[in-house]
């Protein structure tokens, strides 16, 4: 009887564990992958009105964002800067590609403009 109650116990703290790391990684950060010409990276969107990873990182350079639509609430991605771009409208299970082009370092943000505090970044270096 202890040794099951001891098992049991490891079974869901490793559970709990296992749940913790996964959204670390939902709401964390991304790497473009490829060359400063042809960098691509996904951003997923969720039912809980969150980007996931909220934060990009790249180079100076080409971008491709695959936009991807986790869940079945609709959703956009749209940076502050008009001039870098903005997707349609994303439905649920859907994804669609956004290219942007970054000419210097910073921090560049983007929101989905049908969710107030929806919002996220791509960190150029």
């Amino acid at each position: 009887m202890k040794r099951t109650l001891i098992a049991l116990s490891v079974a869901v703290l490793l559970a709990g564990c296992g749940n913790s790391s996964s959204k670390a990684k939902d709401n964390g950060a991304v790497t473009t992958e490829g060359a400063g010409s042809a960098q691509t990276a996904t951003v997923g969107m969720t039912d809980k009105l969150q980007f996931a990873p909220t934060t990009v990182n790249a180079k100076v350079g080409t971008v491709t964002l695959n936009v991807q639509n986790e869940g079945q609430t609709p959703h956009n991605l749209t940076f502050d800067d008009p001039a870098l771009g903005k997707t349609k409208t994303v439905s649920g299970k859907q994804t669609q590609s956004l290219k942007v082009v970054f000419d210097k370092a910073g921090t560049y943000t983007f929101v989905c403009t049908f969710h107030s505090g929806m919002n996220g970044k791509v960190v150029v270096s």
